[in-house]
């Protein structure tokens, strides 16, 4: 139906796996996924918040490609990703842009999810997509302020605030125990919406 493809694309979204500079999860294939897994879902729902966020994917593709390609090459990461002003620049721009895609993907997903479980009279589903979507914005918000302050503010190339060890370590756990939440969070209404719409549309 899509709901599974759209699960195993966040995944890749989420979460970073690397090995030595390779990342074994990178975020253009499952935002490829997110693409394919909507373009399933628009053949079994009318509904205009899903097309939303097929356009939406389809642009962080290449924006996602252009993040691949710049990390892994040596002259382009230390022209465009550097201390400079213009380097803070573009990094800033591109992450607000891209942040702003990705919110505006998840939004519309939970949206989606939200009309359709309405349609249908499911309640419990309908309450958790509004529940997933304001948890998924929050985290969002929080860890982009807490990047943009690394671009702004970091003295060299990282991206990262200099902060003394223990806090680091606090910061570290924090933000990645909210992510794990809001994945979790999300993982799980893209799973009961496959087992609930199954119920409900031709296979």
């Amino acid at each position: 139906m899509g709901f599974r493809l759209l699960l195993l694309g966040f995944i890749f979204i989420f979460f970073q796996v690397n090995i030595g500079s390779i990342d074994l999860l990178p975020d253009v294939i499952g935002y490829i996924l997110i693409f394919s897994g909507t373009k399933s879902l628009r053949s079994f729902f009318q509904n205009d918040r899903f097309v939303y966020v097929t356009y939406s994917s389809l642009l962080l593709i290449p924006l996602s490609t252009l993040d691949l390609f710049i990390r892994h090459s040596a002259v382009l990461n230390g022209v465009v990703n550097n201390a400079l002003p213009n380097g803070k620049v573009f990094s800033l721009i591109f992450t607000t842009l891209t942040t702003f895609l990705l919110i505006y993907c998840v939004y519309h997903v939970c949206k989606g999810i939200e009309q359709e479980a309405q349609r249908i009279g499911n309640a419990e589903v309908a309450s958790k997509s509004v529940w997933t979507c304001w948890l998924f914005l929050s985290y969002k918000v929080v860890t982009f302020l807490f990047i943009a302050a690394g671009i702004l503010f970091a003295k060299d190339t990282s991206g990262v605030l200099n902060l003394n060890q223990t806090a680091g370590a606090i910061l570290f756990v924090l933000l990645f125990l909210y992510m794990l939440s809001a994945a979790a969070q999300l993982f799980i209404l893209l799973n009961e919406s496959k087992k609930v719409f199954a119920n409900t549309l031709p296979q």
